[in-house]
């Protein structure tokens, strides 16, 4: 200070002292100032609503600085971390607010349901805020939009950053941020106050770009969609009160490539209507499902449109329409259905025309329809009509009322899906046609090949499929149908559901054929009924070893169906049909005596657990003309076997009667029997008559035994009620004449363990005086502790054999009563081997010679022995032999010879001979003198 002089150094103390003066006066008015602000503030804020955490007024900026502030408008909600204002205090809060510029950092707002802002319009502090604003800055903000429901995902708005200015009285707004990553912008410019000289009052602009549509669809509750959405739109709001509207949107499956889907619009709303124009281009229709016609349960999935719209909207009554329309790549499907049950219907194209729909009425009209290359299966049990208060039906927009004046169907494959499988009929075409009344009118067929060559020699005919009728659409789903189902040439393993026979967990059922049918069949409230007729050529039925045939099968049915009490089968006829099923040796049983072998056995076969099970009724089962193997299907026990059967159902006795020839020999069988028990159950009588033993020879063989070269069996077995209630009673007489078994012993004769002889010793030990064998016994027991089937009648007759072989020896006393007759068999004649023709007429009159001799000879029979050449007996050989046989006892019997004087001969070792094989016709006299 020595350098200043005192006047200096006064004037400078001066100045000191005001600078302090004047620093106290601000410091005293800034809190002043301060203290005025935040009582302001925090009473403008109560009234308005507002939380604010803290207040700083800067004086000299005349600005606020409001820090944590909160507001909640009903569930819309502002967390504002930064906020400055420069604006007076009371200038901010009065009714007339002035605000130059509001810069905010960061803040968090949550809005719902934007399009109705009632909450925010009415909030007049608010408004008047707003308005007061010069210039605004927004920047580290994020915005979450819920555009539906609290059940709908928001879109969350991240970094997002606005400005607002004022020019010439138009607010200019722009804004940028980010959705997911992916950069959207919009800008918005409008009038505060608009004038007649200005042709609008507000516009704006927006544009997106490589936004993961499925972020939109979720918040706007649509279906979702996969892909990248990229577009623009701007709008314009004229001092009218119209607003015009246009715009762009692209959807890509992948960043930086073209787009695969686009749609475009322009529109204007005047009023309360709006109009807009719409131009689609593969755009995915799915993304509005909901408010999209569904069917029989079933909801839009996926499609792809092709068109150019008419939008109309006016008083909440929504418009669409189109000159021509193409969709494609079509899905209906079920979500509520799993997998593995659920069967989406598909189209790859249908194109419309003249098409509109009316979203508030639900209504859909259109001219013409034209489906390609299309999939429905129907599951009927699934689409029962419902109140329409339910869950279930069109979930969420109600039902639609559909027509079309034309249908046109191409390439369709229609199914029907039941718990055992689904029939399929593909490649149909025809038309259809769907009245305002909901009656749907369509006949289709199937469409023609026309791929077959001239040098294709596949004989197979294609198959047909004719289906015509009516259905009755309504409340979203079919309330009945009836139709006409045809079919010719069809792969009868096509129609596996709806056969009776079905196979069981543990064996598949095999199933081929060619199938024509003609059928009604009504579809009511979910539930299906058919009847009508088929026929099927070349039948084979497999399971388990056993294999059915047959030529040609025809039946009549009905009704058949769901929920019915039982599913009928008028006639069911076979022709030339053949059953084959395995060979089942002898088993090495204990001995009779053993009581533990007498045990029940019961076997229910699977054919009949089916059909009892799923209450099948068949009226008269007629099969001609079949055959039975058993081991292979040349290896025949029955042949020209005819089966009448009448009135199979659960819990009846049916009728039955059968004929046939059993090793050459009539067989026959009348009575009841009870189809559908759990055990074999028979009454009547079966008989065979001098049947050949030769049909057993690998039965037999199998089981150990010598096969019987020579003889003739006949049986009868008759079965009636017995004495106690459930009982039966039976008796079967058993004769074999003549019988004559190969040479050879083995120790794995069943025989010698179940009777203590071997079949060979029994044989002898049983033939009486006239070489004939006659058995009887009796079985008596209850139908379902003791059945009577093939095992019981077995040891039946093991425990007979036993007792009338230790009953009777060779030095019997009957046996030697007569004496041994001493004449010698005498040749007749030869006839030569042959597999095919006639007798000569040489033959002819040498064989008749011999006949004449054989009558003339009392007890003499007449034995065909074969005289076989070769190195060995091969089955050409024994083809040559026994059509030779048969032959020779064609000509005896039309000569009146009995059948039981006629014994051909199986051929042995010992009947080979070294000159032309032959059979000898030997006229042979009985053991003993008569």
């Amino acid at each position: 200070m020595g350098i200043f002089p005192p006047g200096a150094r006064w004037y400078l103390a001066a100045i000191a002292v005001v600078s302090l003066l004047s620093v106290a006066m601000h410091l005293s008015i800034q809190i002043r100032a301060q203290e005025q602000a935040e009582n302001l503030i925090h009473q403008w804020g109560e009234e308005a609503g507002i939380n604010i955490g803290s207040v700083r007024y800067h004086l000299l900026r005349n600005g606020l600085i409001l820090k944590n502030v909160q507001l909640e408008r009903q569930r819309d909600s502002l967390a504002i971390a930064h906020l400055f204002i420069h604006a007076n205090p009371k200038l901010l809060t009065g009714e007339n607010p002035k605000i130059g510029q509001v810069e905010i950092i960061g803040f968090d707002a949550v809005v719902w349901n934007p399009e109705q802002r009632a909450a925010w319009k009415d909030d007049q502090k608010l408004l008047r805020i707003w308005q007061a604003t010069q210039s605004l800055t927004v920047s580290n903000a994020s915005l979450t939009l819920y555009l539906k429901d609290k059940l709908t995902p928001p879109i969350k708005l991240d970094s997002l950053s606005m400005d607002l200015k004022i020019q010439k009285a138009v607010r200019n707004i722009s804004a940028r941020a980010r959705l997911a990553g992916a950069p959207v912008q919009w800008q918005w410019s409008y009038h505060d106050k608009p004038e007649k000289q200005n042709k609008w009052s507000a516009k704006g602009e927006a544009e997106w770009r490589n936004v993961d549509s499925i972020l939109l669809t979720n918040a706007l509750g649509l279906v979702q969609t996969d892909g990248l959405l990229s577009g623009r739109t701007n709008w314009t709001i004229n001092n009218n009160g119209s607003t015009s509207i246009q715009g762009k949107a692209e959807l890509s499956d992948e960043p930086n490539t073209a787009p695969s889907h686009e749609i475009n619009w322009s529109g204007n709303q005047i009023e309360n209507e709006w109009k807009l124009d719409v131009a689609a281009r593969d755009w995915p229709v799915q993304l509005w499902a909901k408010s999209l016609p569904s069917f029989a349960e079933k909801t839009l999935s996926h499609a792809l449109l092709d068109a150019d719209l008419r939008w109309i909207q006016k008083n909440n009554n929504w418009n669409l329409s189109t000159a021509q329309a193409k969709l494609s790549k079509v899905r209906y499907a079920d979500s509520h259905q799993t997998e593995n049950n659920r069967h989406d219907w598909t189209w790859d194209e249908i194109n419309l025309k003249d098409v509109w729909l009316n979203f508030s009425s639900r209504k859909m009209h259109a001219a013409s329809i034209t489906t390609d290359h299309s999939l429905m299966i129907f599951q009927p049990h699934q689409h029962a009509v419902r109140p329409a208060n339910s869950s279930h039906g069109n979930r969420h927009t109600g039902y639609w009322d559909i027509s079309a004046d034309k249908i046109d169907v191409s390439h369709m494959t229609l199914g029907l899906a039941t718990s055992q499988g689904k029939l399929l009929l593909p490649e149909l075409k025809g038309y259809c046609s769907w009245s305002l009344s909901d009656k749907i009118n369509f006949n289709l067929r199937s469409m023609q090949q026309h791929d077959e060559t001239v040098n294709n020699q596949d004989t197979t005919q294609p198959a047909e499929w004719r289906l015509n009728g009516q259905a009755h659409y309504k409340h979203g789903a079919v309330k009945k149908s009836e139709f006409r189902l045809r079919g010719n040439h069809i792969d009868l393993a096509l129609l596996r559901p709806f056969i009776p026979l079905q196979g069981d967990s543990n064996r598949s059922m095999g199933l081929s054929g060619e199938s024509d049918l003609n059928l009604s069949v009504s579809i009511t409230d979910g539930l299906w009924r058919a009847h009508g007729k088929a026929s099927a050529a070349d039948v084979q039925i497999s399971h388990a070893g056993d294999t059915w045939t047959a030529k040609r099968v025809e039946t009549r049915f009905g009704p058949v169906g769901m929920e019915l009490d039982s599913q009928q089968i008028d006639l069911f006829n076979a022709n030339d049909w053949h059953y084959t099923t395995a060979l089942k040796p002898l088993p090495g049983y204990l001995p009779a005596t053993d009581r533990k072998a007498d045990t029940p056995h019961s076997h229910i076969s699977w054919w009949k657990k089916k059909l009892s099970t799923s209450n099948w009724e068949i009226g008269q089962l007629n099969w001609e003309n079949g055959r039975v193997s058993i081991g292979n299907n040349d290896a025949t026990w029955m042949e020209q076997l005819n089966i009448q059967i009448n009135s199979i159902k659960p819990d009846h006795w049916a009728s039955i009667t059968a004929d046939g020839r059993v090793g050459q020999g009539k067989a026959s069988l009348n009575g009841h029997w009870y189809v559908l028990s759990d055990n074999q159950r028979f009454k009547g009588r079966v008989s065979i008559d001098n049947s050949l033993p030769f049909f057993l020879h690998d039965w037999m063989f199998a089981s150990g035994m010598p096969r019987l070269v020579r003889g003739r069996i006949s049986a009868q077995l008759n079965i009636k009620d017995g004495e106690a209630g459930n009982s039966y009673a039976s008796l079967v007489k058993l004769k074999l004449a003549r019988a004559v078994t190969e040479t050879r012993v083995s120790p794995d004769d069943p025989m010698i363990e179940r009777t203590g002889f071997s079949t060979q010793g029994l044989l002898e030990r049983l033939s009486q005086s006239n070489d004939i064998i006659s058995l009887n016994f009796e079985n008596h027991g209850d139908w379902n502790t003791q059945p009577l089937d093939l095992h019981r009648l077995g040891l039946s007759m093991q425990r007979t054999l036993q007792q009338a072989a230790t009953g009777n020896t060779t030095d019997a006393p009957d046996t030697k009563a007569k004496p041994v007759n001493t004449e010698a068999p005498i040749i007749g004649t030869r006839i030569r081997l042959r597999e095919e023709g006639r007798l000569s007429l040489n033959e002819r009159i040498r064989l008749r010679s011999a006949l004449r001799d054989l009558k003339n000879r009392s007890g003499w029979t007449l034995d065909l022995v074969p005289k076989w050449t070769g190195k060995s007996i091969d089955a050409e050989t024994i083809k040559r032999i026994r059509y030779t046989q048969k032959m020779i006892e064609r000509f005896a019997r039309y000569q009146s010879l009995p059948a039981d004087m006629i014994y051909p001969t199986w051929p042995t070792p010992k009947d080979h001979a070294n000159e032309i094989g032959s059979i000898q016709v030997t006229l042979t006299p009985p053991r003993h003198k008569l």
